[in-house]
């Protein structure tokens, strides 16, 4: 894994998108990348903002059924 593919598919890894085996060379990437660290930090703080002020809408019960 370089930086680059990891730009590439970080955020599909981050919600959860990848394969096990594609997971297992960006934890390693992270390991040994602080840049990429750093990216990654600032993409979780991002989904932690948005999760925390953008606005939630419970669906109507029929639309639950």
């Amino acid at each position: 894994m370089n930086c680059m593919r990891m730009r590439q598919i970080l955020d599909a890894w981050i919600d959860g998108e990848l394969d096990a085996a594609t997971s297992a060379e960006i934890n390693g990437h992270l390991t040994g990348c602080p840049d990429c660290r750093a990216l990654k930090g600032e993409r979780d703080a991002l989904r932690r903002e948005i999760r925390e002020s953008a606005p939630r809408h419970e669906a109507p019960a029929a639309l639950r059924a």
